[in-house]
């Protein structure tokens, strides 16, 4: 448990991270003048899963080295095992004349490849007016 002054001793001391000082270097407790903020460049966007943010909105994960989310490359979405197997029973012309999805990007989807969620969600869609059994999206 820490005490009052420890507290606001270190709110004091603490650097503030989305600023930088005149020197143009990350501040620290002892910068001392008008502050610019800090530039950053996002080298690359990754599209991760709703899963990843309920997990965020637990608590932090330092701690937790073993956790998974599914990462979606350029916004494109993999097919899981259970989509593949209920595709597996079906031809390609028929998906493709109820879907209106090109039989290439229906042989993308069969091998794992990523499509995009707006053509993902037809092929549930109609995977799951044929069979109610399917939950998976």
């Amino acid at each position: 448990m820490r005490s009052y002054h420890s507290v606001l001793n270190a709110y004091v001391n603490n650097a503030e991270a989305k600023f930088d000082g005149r020197d143009g270097k990350q501040c620290c407790s002892w910068t001392r003048a008008i502050l610019q903020r800090t530039h950053i460049v996002a080298g690359e966007h990754l599209y991760c899963g709703k899963e990843f943010k309920r997990r965020l909105e637990r608590g932090p994960l330092d701690h937790e080295v073993e956790f998974n989310c599914k990462v979606y490359q350029n916004g494109r979405v993999v097919a899981g095992p259970e989509t593949l197997r209920q595709l597996a029973s079906l031809s390609e012309r028929q998906i493709s004349k109820k879907t209106g999805v090109h039989r290439n990007t229906i042989r993308l989807i069969r091998h794992g490849k990523g499509v995009k969620r707006s053509t993902y969600e037809k092929v549930i869609n109609f995977l799951r007016e044929s069979r109610p059994e399917v939950t998976e999206a």
